[in-house]
């Protein structure tokens, strides 16, 4: 870590992020969803850090309980992103024929489409729902994974290493386990921060549109909705969780990048 910078700073804003999230699991100042009408809009003090919203409750106490969302969120699809997109992009570089074209067509196609958008066709049809949401942002940004993985497996395939491990009598199954999971999984890791940026921001703008995580879960997008209309009289309603959703994405894109940088033989020549 000591090599690169950006793998240090994500590594931190994470973790940050991370602790906030396991705090807000067990504890928060106040109950997120309590109202005080005559504690609005106050300012930041002791009794109430980051202070309270448009309707008297804490926002740290929000931010909190809306971090185990989103987060969990960007987590859980970036791990279908990986998980279907790696071995359909392995399936595809190591089969036959056909099936590396079944694999790709469908993959250049669902990948001119934004992940957001296909996630908003989803919702509409299936209604506002959290899994709906996670599902959808991780196949969508899981097309992506085939695309790039197919790709770094044709060249691993193509290396010395692997051809005489082929002579020597060595499977497919076995080739992929010993040799090509070892190369690739620095791309993987890149590719999952990448998906849980993706997922993040698509969660966030989802849950300010309505069409995200439903009430009365916290969520950083709705309280983005919810408190827009304050912005010019109360502008910290809106830059709280604005904040947090920048240093969130900012965090993994930086993480991604570093190991990116440390492990990338290119990179590292």
């Amino acid at each position: 870590m000591k090599q690169s910078i950006s793998l240090r700073v994500g590594a931190g804003i994470l973790g940050f992020i991370s602790l906030i999230t396991v705090l807000g699991s067990f504890w928060t100042p106040y109950d997120s969803l309590v109202v005080d009408p005559a504690n609005r809009f106050a300012s930041p003090t002791w009794m109430h850090l980051l202070g309270t919203d448009q309707l008297g409750r804490d926002v740290l106490s929000n931010i909190l309980d809306g971090a185990r969302t989103t987060l969990l969120v960007g987590l859980l699809a970036s791990a279908i992103a990986i998980v279907v997109g790696g071995t359909l992009g392995i399936l595809a570089a190591t089969s036959r024929r056909w099936i590396d074209d079944v694999v790709t067509t469908v993959a250049d196609v669902f990948v001119a489409f934004p992940a957001l958008l296909i996630a908003l066709v989803v919702v509409a049809a299936f209604g506002p729902s959290t899994g709906v949401v996670v599902t959808t942002v991780g196949f969508s940004a899981g097309v992506s994974v085939i695309v790039v993985t197919r790709q770094e497996v044709v060249d691993i395939m193509r290396e010395p290493y692997v051809l005489a491990a082929r002579f020597s009598g060595g499977t497919t199954v076995k080739i992929v386990a010993r040799h090509v999971l070892r190369n690739l999984w620095p791309s993987l890791v890149v590719q999952a921060t990448s998906a849980a940026t993706i997922a993040i921001v698509a969660e966030s703008t989802l849950s300010y549109l309505g069409l995200g995580t439903t009430p009365p879960t916290p969520s950083w997008g709705r309280m983005l909705a919810s408190t827009q209309q304050y912005l010019l009289v109360h502008p910290l309603l809106t830059s709280w969780p604005a904040l947090f959703i920048c240093v969130s994405v900012t965090g993994v894109t930086l993480l991604g990048n570093g190991v990116r940088e440390r492990y990338d033989p290119n990179l590292v020549r």
